[in-house]
């Protein structure tokens, strides 16, 4: 399987050790270079992981559009249509994540959104065909993975 991962982390870690390839992008560098190291004490050789900082501030709320779009979020363009077996959304720009790669995933392939608690109706944009396969919460944060129909 091959994946594409907006914000890394410890499950960058985790998706390397199971997967033939990911690609994983994150903003802040202090935390690639915790995660860098981490991939390397694990021998995981098998990820693009890219620094990518970002176009806006952090704090900067989310804008309805982008002109033009964030390096972040451009990174979707890397990938033919159809090409991925899943996404995970777990960092910023995560709208605009999601609309500029759901069309990369196979049919039947999966997006995972982080804290999709954000929106108000805990439903991302563009996925409102798609089968909902899980839901979890601590309480605090919901994880929610989607499948792409096939």
């Amino acid at each position: 399987m091959t994946g594409l991962e907006f914000g890394s982390g410890r499950s960058t870690v985790w998706f390397a050790g199971k997967l033939r390839r990911l690609t994983s992008v994150e903003h802040d560098p202090d935390w690639f270079a915790t995660i860098s190291r981490k991939l390397a004490d694990a021998g995981l050789r098998n990820v693009d992981y890219r620094l990518i900082p970002l176009d806006h501030p952090k704090s900067a709320p989310e804008q309805e559009v982008y002109d033009p779009l964030p390096k972040y979020v451009a990174i979707a363009a890397d990938f033919p249509d159809e090409s991925l077996d899943f996404i995970v959304v777990d960092g910023h720009y995560r709208s605009h994540c999601i609309r500029q790669s759901h069309c990369k995933l196979k049919p039947g392939g999966f997006l995972l959104v982080d804290d999709a608690n954000l929106w108000p109706d805990t439903k991302p944009p563009v996925l409102t065909h798609w089968l909902e396969v899980s839901r979890s919460s601590n309480g605090l944060k919901t994880t929610v993975i989607w499948q792409k129909p096939v």
